[in-house]
């Protein structure tokens, strides 16, 4: 599945998209299976500084991870640690493991500071809480393609 294909606002399909808020483009993810055997969202492509959200559902109007003031927000695996920031986070670097966990709050915004001339390929895992459908933290993994 290529990303780079617009999407037709008047069919959209349910999914997991990125949006560039900077650049107002949307790309739907690609679904597969991860390497633990869940439910993965794969992006390849170039990314325009700024901005970017991750949304879901028909009409694109739920926020991945949703807002919220606890125990919500990113873990930036790979390369995602150097390419994406978050503004607005309380933000604890794991360097053994490679991964670094931001915890969001109502204001907080991912923002791509990678190199826009480089294709990268984007691995997006979504996680709920125990009894609950909305999306309350979201694994980022990259790497270069």
């Amino acid at each position: 599945m290529r990303n780079d294909i617009p999407v037709d606002f008047r069919n959209v399909r349910d999914g997991v998209y990125m949006v560039e808020e900077a650049f107002g483009a949307p790309h739907k993810l690609k679904e597969g299976v991860s390497l633990y055997g869940d439910k993965d969202y794969e992006y390849v492509g170039r990314i325009h500084k700024g901005e970017i959200c991750f949304r879901s559902g028909k009409d694109m109007s739920k926020s991945i991870p949703a807002p919220g003031d606890w125990d919500y927000g990113y873990t930036l695996e790979g390369i995602a640690r150097d390419l994406f920031e978050v503004e607005g986070a309380l933000v604890n670097n794991n360097g053994q493991e490679n991964r670094e966990f931001a915890y969001i709050g109502p204001d907080s915004k991912l923002k791509f500071v990678g190199n826009v001339r480089k294709k990268y390929k984007l691995y997006v895992r979504c996680f709920t809480a125990e009894n609950s459908e909305e999306i309350r933290w979201l694994v980022l993994y990259a790497e270069e393609a």
